[in-house]
Parts: C-alpha cells; sequence; structure tokens
C-alpha cells in the first residue's frame, strides 16, 4: 500500500504548488481531513484531470479548469478568484 501512496502523494504536492488547486485541498481540510489524506484526494483530482487530458489528447489549460468550475457553480471557484496563481 505505500508503494501507491508516495508516487499519488508526490502528484498532490506538486498540484499543491502549480496551480489554483490549493483550494480543492483547503476544502478537503475543511471536512476534516489530515494533510495526508487532503493530499491524496487532491492527487486523485490531479490523476483524472491528467487522464482526461490524456484521453482528448489536449494539454491542460487553467483557463478550462476554471471554466468548468464556473459551469459547475462550484465553491473552489471564489478561492480561486481570491487567490490568484
Amino acid at each position: 500500500m505505500a508503494m501507491t501512496r508516495r508516487p499519488t502523494s508526490t502528484i498532490g504536492f506538486i498540484g499543491l504548488q502549480a496551480t489554483n488547486t490549493i483550494g480543492y485541498y483547503m476544502s478537503q481540510r475543511a471536512r476534516g481531513k489530515n494533510h495526508q489524506a487532503a493530499v491524496r484526494a487532491l492527487a486523485c483530482k490531479w490523476i483524472r484531470i491528467i487522464y482526461s487530458c490524456w484521453q482528448t489528447r489536449t494539454p491542460y489549460s487553467e483557463v478550462k479548469y476554471l471554466e468548468s468550475l464556473r459551469k459547475k457553480r462550484s465553491p473552489l471557484l471564489a478561492f480561486a478568484a481570491n487567490n490568484p496563481s
């Protein structure tokens, strides 16, 4: 189990440093998850994004991500608006 957590946690940690996805991390922490669980949840989110980019053969776009949040009326959008990367 530890072998699969390390790469996933690394992806999540990189996601924390890279973009507006820290709002997702913060929402996980607000739900009571500890740091490691929140980073793993963020990593799973990034894995879904990477898989989608691979399937559609399109590069990741922060603009598309934020537009997707707007369409879904996500509460994460408020965090992204107040904390530009």
